[in-house]
């Protein structure tokens, strides 16, 4: 089975999206490394709060 391909202008505008989720992503983790950063300079060893959700 073959797939067709997709018009130039729908592939462009998947990457563009892309790569606007991928800016704000690394946005994110700038922002929670500054939280993390944050925290730790004004509790010292103090440990985080649990997460809201389960971690992996």
């Amino acid at each position: 089975m073959r797939a067709e391909r997709a018009a130039p202008e729908t592939v462009a505008a998947v990457q563009e999206r892309l790569a606007a989720e991928y800016e704000q992503l690394g946005q994110a983790a700038v922002e929670g490394r500054a939280a993390v950063d944050g925290f730790r300079a004004l509790c010292g060893d103090e440990k985080l709060p649990p997460l809201p959700w389960p971690s992996r």
